[in-house]
């Protein structure tokens, strides 16, 4: 019997190696808002979408290699903050694999330093071996394998930054929306 982290690593592979590739309704009602970045002036809009905490961690990984030597503690790779996010989209069910998600939208820069950090530790030649963590509300909400799909996207240099957070139950993700104003 397969435990439930090889399980759900198992199935996080299926959607976040999807994330940023799909061409969805999602994807479409992301593009649809993003009204609310910057005008031609080089100002922000009134509803531009801000973080209540800025800083936090929403996406992270650790070096596999540092994690497989047993002298070294790996570290946290930080590859998204919650101030990253430039826009969200709602609260999804998706039946099967029977898990909840939410479209984001990084910034660019954003984008460029979380396909740099995995680049930087060979993740993209190897994603199947390489988890990413997405922090919810004051919890992990899980821990899933970087999909192929996506992680050929992002070393073709095409990925555009778009990206499903996944989480067993819907309260999951509302404590991850309510993090914005």
């Amino acid at each position: 019997m397969l435990s439930r982290r090889h399980t759900l690593a198992a199935s996080g592979l299926t959607l976040v190696g999807l994330a940023g590739c799909l061409g969805s309704e999602d994807e479409e009602d992301l593009e649809e808002s993003d009204d609310d970045g910057d005008d031609e002036s080089g100002e922000d809009d009134e509803d531009a979408l801000t973080a209540t905490e800025p800083e936090a961690s929403l996406v992270t990984t650790i070096d596999r290699e540092d994690a497989d030597d047993d002298d070294v503690d790996a570290e946290e790779i930080v590859l998204a903050t919650y101030g990253d996010v430039t826009d969200l989209g709602d609260v999804e069910y998706e039946e099967k694999p029977n898990w909840y998600y939410v479209s984001v939208v990084f910034t660019d820069e954003a984008a460029e330093t979380f396909v740099d950090e995995l680049e930087a530790i060979d993740a993209l030649e190897n994603p199947t071996q390489q988890e990413l963590t997405i922090h919810g509300d004051d919890e992990v909400l899980g821990s899933y394998a970087l999909g192929p799909d996506l992680a050929e996207t992002m070393a073709d240099g095409e990925w555009d930054g778009t990206f499903q957070i996944i989480a067993d139950e819907e309260s999951q993700l509302e404590a991850v929306l309510d993090r914005f104003e």
